[in-house]
């Protein structure tokens, strides 16, 4: 519905359900690009997935996901990508990774995993590709502001960090730069300014509404491995904009 109302032509648009971790979905989707335009000049891969909590709890099939859409699925996006992309030995490959894969939080070891795994491969197969005019950048994005990210666990509301459309937004400054210009990587985090949560609220009013809790969760003592916030009303007094934990 949504690409009949942006594209009611059908010249512009074109959306495909797809599993990127199963070869064959990911082999007919780049088939139906190719019937439609004949060429393709960028490739964004943003699917994602992983797992937040305890290793000894993680199951196998969790692991699976992690690595199975966030690096399988580069991989076997990239490789049908390729073949539409070498005819003018131009293109822009785009992989969306996250400052998760420094490896500097816990509970979330098979996504941060995955993701330097993904940032192993972006960065290898940019040497490669160069050769042939195809740049590959990878943005590794701090705490995004999506209803995926503030679901992930109960500490996560209220949510802070980069919206959808200011990531959308870096990724269009990648891919109209100079084709002779490569950008090997970025990495961003929410500084200040406003925010909005996955609901439409500004960050400040998710905030309020979840004064009580968060004092409770402050005043209490933090657990091994457990960050606690800060009182909302240290946040409030240095007009801070981002989320402020103390461990």
């Amino acid at each position: 519905a949504l690409v009949e109302e942006l594209d009611p032509g059908g010249e512009r648009l074109l959306a495909l359900p797809c599993d990127v971790q199963e070869a064959e979905q990911v082999k007919a989707a780049f088939a139906a690009v190719a019937n439609k335009w004949t060429r393709l000049d960028a490739l964004v891969h943003n699917a994602g997935a992983g797992y937040w909590g305890p290793i000894g709890e993680c199951s196998e099939e969790a692991w699976d996901r992690s690595f199975g859409t966030n690096v399988k699925g580069a991989f076997l996006c990239s490789q049908a990508a390729l073949p539409l992309m070498a005819p003018q030995a131009r293109g822009r490959i785009v992989m969306i990774s996250s400052m998760a894969q420094r490896a500097e939080g816990a509970l979330e070891a098979p996504f941060a995993a995955s993701k330097r795994g993904l940032q192993g491969f972006a960065k290898t197969m940019g040497l490669e590709l160069r050769e042939k005019g195809i740049g590959v950048t990878v943005i590794a994005p701090g705490a995004l502001n999506t209803a995926g990210f503030a679901s992930a666990s109960e500490k996560s509301q209220p949510w802070y960090g980069i919206s959808a459309v200011e990531l959308a937004r870096v990724v269009m400054e990648v891919l109209e730069r100079s084709p002779n210009v490569w950008v090997h990587e970025l990495q961003l985090t929410h500084l200040g300014g406003e925010s909005h949560g996955p609901d439409g609220r500004d960050i400040r009013d998710a905030l309020r509404e979840h004064e009580e809790r968060l004092l409770i969760r402050a005043q209490g003592p933090a657990e091994a491995g457990e960050s606690r916030w800060i009182d909302p009303a240290v946040i409030e007094q240095h007009n801070l904009r981002a989320p402020c934990f103390e461990v």
